[in-house]
């Protein structure tokens, strides 16, 4: 090899280090800003915590850049602080919970917690429509991820698109889950059986019906 060639090669070399060294850099960066480790749903007793580490959040997200996760965590940790609110829908948090998580879900469209998160915002806006689109996507990303049934069930019941055959399929899975695992998701199914109007409340119903209809009974129990 050449002298020539020698110093080039070793110029090639330096320039693959630092470009190695600068995304280690990237990566390693937002793990400095000191924050917890947060998943959605978010724990009650961990609100107050989140929300006042919410800046953090948003910190360490825009280190990160296109890093979708991060994001979703600033989008949870910003959702906390309009849940700790006194009237639970104040518009202006409920939208910079909205800009964070759809941030979110165009770096990460794969993470179907952050498309729950973003129906919940919709349907506090009042965005009915795009509360269906969303939810789809949370079912389409991660059908069987059972930390979200309850919030998913909470939203689809809730709305026009339950009346849709294929969105009422989705849901049908939810409560289908949900039965199998009555032993951590009975007490919710119940909830929203309560809250849910009719088209909601009969979807529940045809399906612990043909699945357990000793559930059923238990629930309509529940009632009175």
């Amino acid at each position: 090899m050449t002298e020539y060639g020698a110093n080039r090669f070793r110029t090639t070399l330096v320039a693959i280090a630092i470009i190695l060294a600068a995304f280690a850099a990237w990566i390693l960066a937002p793990q400095f800003v000191e924050r917890k480790t947060i998943e959605y749903p978010l724990a009650p007793e961990l609100a107050a915590s989140i929300s006042a580490q919410r800046n953090d959040f948003v910190l360490a997200a825009r280190i990160g850049g296109i890093r979708g996760d991060l994001w979703s965590e600033a989008a949870i940790a910003q959702d906390a602080i309009v849940s700790l609110s006194k009237s639970g829908t104040a518009t202006v948090g409920i939208s910079q919970t909205r800009e964070l998580a759809e941030r979110a879900v165009r770096m990460a469209p794969h993470d179907s917690r952050t498309w729950v998160l973003l129906a919940a915002s919709d349907f506090r806006l009042g965005k009915l429509d795009e509360v269906a689109s969303a939810l789809r996507m949370s079912y389409y990303t991660g059908a069987n991820i059972v930390e979200l049934v309850p919030g998913r069930l909470a939203l689809a019941l809730q709305i026009q698109a339950i009346q849709d055959s294929d969105f009422r399929e989705l849901v049908r899975h939810d409560i289908e889950v949900a039965a199998v695992r009555k032993s951590e998701l009975g007490s919710a199914l119940l909830a929203e059986y309560k809250s849910a109007p009719p088209p909601g409340r009969e979807l529940i119903e045809k399906t612990l019906a043909e699945l357990d209809p000793a559930l059923l009974a238990s629930i309509r129990a529940g009632l009175h």
